[in-house]
């Protein structure tokens, strides 16, 4: 519905899981345990347990792993947790279709399992089972999974098992009937909620990789809104920006050609706009900070009645005390702790201070509510747990340095000249043609001409050359490729990656674009590559990639949002 108004080529924000739109956060991200659960799974680890609050992203880490594990792996995938003890045993005999039937005796199917299992390790291949919620499942049948496990040979085991579940899971496992499954988990992750830096960077990762054109669609407070609301977790992070745009999209006022005094695009969704998103979606009654907030609130305002009511009845002045307990009651009740104030603060100026004797008299039930509040505000971590074995983190060392893949783009500012910088000829198949100059429209005077200090090597050299090349995308449109992003100081990392795209050779046709910090981004190197005519060769040029190449997640850029200062 909204798509054409925002310029976007597919819904950045449905909650079906989509691979391609995997966000791999960071060092500390789900591609971190992405990595890691490859790992354990190619190496033969036996069980592995991935524990994360709903919607926290664990059916997409299991449809990741059916694309990122390699094809001598054969995966039996379990939806259906309320399996009994006996059933599970069918169940898997049914996904792997061996000959059996609901009559065939249990014996005989653990034996042609068994005989199929072996057959497999015999050709170099294992089979792995992925078992989603997992905290539904009775006892016995999680026994039952232990024993499944039991199936190896002297060296390796013949079947390995990933439980998704929640954190119930992990009390269930606390049970003592169960403690030998919970001694047989080799590796255990967990999906902790996105940090605020996180979700900006998931907001604008997906929408780059949906098309769109604005350096930035939501504003830093609509930002700000949506992330206490969402509590760091993806399902209601897509839910509430998908909302959030079709009300955006519904509202009369809302411009896509907003633009300030210096020329910027403007953000267009609003505090506003996601407001509406939180009332139609309800998550901010389920919001744990202000659930404590207002539990605490409740408490001070108790605490005040009855220190009033006994002192009313300690000095015999109930008549003159019950007034003024109710009072102070009343100012506690009135008084919302600042957690609750921020969270339904206004997108506007700042109320003028008051003198009114009701302020006046809540200040100390302010205090104490306040200070309460504060010892329930905590920080969202996205790290794995500090126990991961040594050989798990050597393992993802290499992932785990991988840069952020969302840049920040900040809208160039344009300087006119009398001279026009020629753009590059057209590299390969796909390019767009130049599109024709005019003499008033012409590159920043600083881009080709000159580079920023401290360069040297190749990053000088395709800095330079980038100039004319980035100079020209003011004049055309198309898509270009974003292969690699890496903070603004990390030079070293980006002459690494330009070697790489020369011996693969690919350096000639990449350009260096250097954007400045905005909306809570760091300041980035981007390498881009080529110019596409349509959205759809320019994915079917990243499909064709080596998964080497591909380790960094390159997508899809448009170039009108391509906005570089260098």
């Amino acid at each position: 519905m909204y798509l054409d108004y925002f310029s976007l080529k597919r819904h950045p924000f449905r909650i079906t899981p989509d691979p391609s739109l995997f966000f791999h956060g960071g060092s500390h991200g789900r591609g971190v345990v992405l990595d890691a659960l490859v790992y354990g799974i190619t190496t033969g680890e036996g069980i592995l347990k991935v524990v994360g609050e709903v919607g926290s992203g664990k059916t997409m880490l299991c449809r990741m792993l059916e694309e990122r594990l390699p094809p001598t792996v054969e995966i039996v995938y379990l939806a259906n947790p309320n399996l009994s003890a006996r059933d599970i045993v069918y169940a898997i005999a049914f996904e792997l279709k061996l000959p059996v039937e609901a009559s065939t005796d249990r014996l005989v199917v653990m034996q042609k399992l068994q005989e199929y299992l072996l057959t497999r390790h015999a050709a170099g291949a294992n089979v792995v089972v992925f078992i989603e919620e997992a905290q539904s499942m009775p006892l016995e049948t999680l026994e039952e999974v232990r024993l499944l496990s039991n199936l190896e040979t002297h060296r390796h085991k013949l079947m390995q098992i990933v439980l998704f579940g929640q954190p119930e899971l992990d009390r269930k496992l606390e049970s003592k009937s169960i403690r030998q499954l919970r001694e047989r988990i080799t590796h255990s992750f967990y999906l902790q909620p996105l940090s605020e830096q996180d979700i900006r960077e998931y907001l604008h990762f997906r929408l780059q990789a949906a098309g769109c054109p604005w350096p930035q669609l939501f504003s830093p407070k609509a930002e700000i809104m949506l992330c206490k609301a969402s509590a760091g977790l993806s399902r209601r992070i897509n839910i509430l920006a998908d909302k959030a745009l079709l009300a955006t999209y519904a509202d009369p006022s809302s411009r896509p050609d907003r633009r300030n005094s210096a020329g910027e695009i403007l953000p267009m969704v609003l505090p506003k706009h996601v407001k509406v998103a939180i009332k139609d979606s309800g998550y901010h009654d389920d919001n744990p900070a202000l659930r404590q907030a207002l539990i605490y609130g409740a408490v001070v305002a108790a605490l005040v009645l009855g220190i009033g009511i006994g002192y009313a009845f300690t000095v015999g002045k109930t008549t003159d005390v019950a007034p003024k307990a109710a009072e102070r009651t009343a100012v506690a009740i009135s008084s919302p702790p600042a957690k609750i104030a921020e969270a339904v603060k206004e997108d506007t100026a700042p109320l003028a201070a008051t003198n009114s004797p009701a302020v006046t008299n809540s200040t100390a039930a302010n205090l104490t509510t306040t200070n309460l509040t504060a010892t329930a505000k905590t920080e969202p971590s996205a790290t794995l747990p500090a126990t991961m074995p040594a050989a798990m983190a050597a393992s993802t060392q290499t992932i785990a340095q991988l840069p952020q893949q969302t840049p920040a783009i900040a809208p160039v500012e344009q300087k006119h000249t009398a001279e026009v910088n020629p753009p590059l000829a057209p590299s390969i198949n796909n390019v767009a043609p130049t599109a024709e100059k005019s003499s008033n429209k012409v590159a920043p005077a600083s881009v080709g001409h000159e580079i920023p200090p401290g360069l040297s090597g190749l990053v000088a050299v395709r800095a330079r050359a980038s100039g004319p090349w980035l100079a020209a995308l003011a004049n055309r449109s198309g898509y270009s490729i974003q292969m690699y992003a890496v903070g603004i100081n990390d030079i070293e990392k980006i002459q690494e990656y330009l070697e790489f795209l020369e011996l693969n050779g690919m350096l000639q046709d990449s350009y260096l674009c250097r954007i400045s910090a905005t909306g809570g981004l760091k300041a980035q190197w981007l390498i881009l590559h080529e110019l596409f005519a349509g959205y759809s060769d320019a994915e079917i040029f990243i499909k064709r990639l080596p998964p080497y190449m591909a380790q960094h997640q390159p997508y899809v850029r448009n170039v009108k949002g391509i906005a570089c200062t260098n």
